[in-house]
């Protein structure tokens, strides 16, 4: 924000909170064209222009921004706007935005001039507030609309395939990386769940900014849109659960398979072991005994020898 400060402060003909709003400059930058255009900068990075081209305003303000979003994934809103010099208050009908500029009758019936021109600014910022809200909603439904085409190859994959299962699961571990960073973009580090910003609490009651603010939110279905973000959300948790656990089961089973395996060849190597012990056992009680019978012991086999009794001569 003071960046972004600064260089509007730079800029030509840019007057900074010129009708003394007392806005915090740390939630939202209010600037002033010489023509009477309005520009609104919110600590989330939104910007709102009224009357005012929105492109190469853009375009200077980047530079203050951080971990800006590519420009395929910016979203705008357009409502339009008029300016009703016979109403003190403001509205939304439709998709027009009425701005009252009748200056309100001071108590000594003298219209105020000043105070009127700060009201407006005030519900200019009520009125930009929510499609700021609204915008960065649409963000997430479209980073939400690409991670569920991200799921797609998940979501096909034939139960009977664990060599693909296995080799996914760095890309698991990454997509549940993705889904708990978009909750909470959505219901912990920003200020899209909350009913009302911390910028109106302070504000006079009888200027009706809350009211502005809930129009424009029912205008864009803001509140719906993000019941539904939150069910997808659930959703994509479910998916990511289900092929965790397949994953880990069919995983489970390969374990299992080389344990068996192990076990399978730690049995033949017994086997082979007790076998060779009876043989050596059985050769060494027919060397004793052969021993004991006075019979030769062959040196390289250690087996018997048996004696060759000479064969009788032929009869001639």
């Amino acid at each position: 924000m003071p960046t972004a400060l600064r260089l509007l402060k730079a800029k030509e003909n840019y007057a900074i909170d010129p009708h003394a709003t007392g806005l915090s400059p740390n939630e939202v930058i209010h600037a002033q064209t010489a023509e009477g255009g309005d520009v609104f900068v919110f600590r989330s990075g939104t910007i709102v222009t009224w009357g005012v081209d929105l492109k190469p305003l853009t375009a200077e303000l980047l530079k203050a921004s951080i971990g800006t979003h590519p420009i395929s994934e910016r979203e705008v809103e357009d409502l339009d706007f008029v300016e009703d010099s016979a109403r003190e208050n403001s509205r939304l009908k439709g998709d027009l935005i009425t701005l009252g500029t009748k200056p309100p009758s001071a108590p000594e019936g003298v219209a105020d001039a000043s105070t009127a021109a700060q009201n407006i600014t005030l519900a200019k910022v009520a009125f930009s507030s929510a499609l700021a809200r609204s915008t960065r909603l649409a963000v997430l439904e479209n980073k939400m609309g690409k991670y569920g085409e991200s799921t797609n190859d998940f979501t096909n994959l034939p139960l009977d395939s664990p060599s693909r299962l296995r080799s996914s699961q760095r890309m698991i571990l990454q997509l549940s990386k993705d889904l708990l960073i978009l909750r909470a973009r959505l219901n912990h580090h920003s200020e899209l769940t909350d009913p009302i910003p911390d910028l109106f609490w302070d504000s006079r009651a009888e200027l009706g900014l809350e009211r502005y603010f809930e129009q424009v939110s029912e205008a864009l279905d803001i509140s719906v849109r993000i019941e539904i973000l939150n069910q997808r959300l659930d959703y994509a948790q479910e998916i990511i659960g289900t092929i965790r656990t397949m994953g880990t089961e069919q995983e489970s089973t390969r374990l299992e398979w080389i344990i068996i395996l192990l076990i399978t060849v730690e049995v033949i190597f017994e086997t082979r072991r007790i076998v060779a012990e009876i043989r050596e056992e059985s050769r060494q009680k027919i060397e004793r005994l052969a021993i004991s019978q006075g019979i030769p012991i062959d040196p390289v086999t250690r087996m018997p020898v048996r004696p060759v009794e000479p064969a009788e001569e032929k009869a001639k």
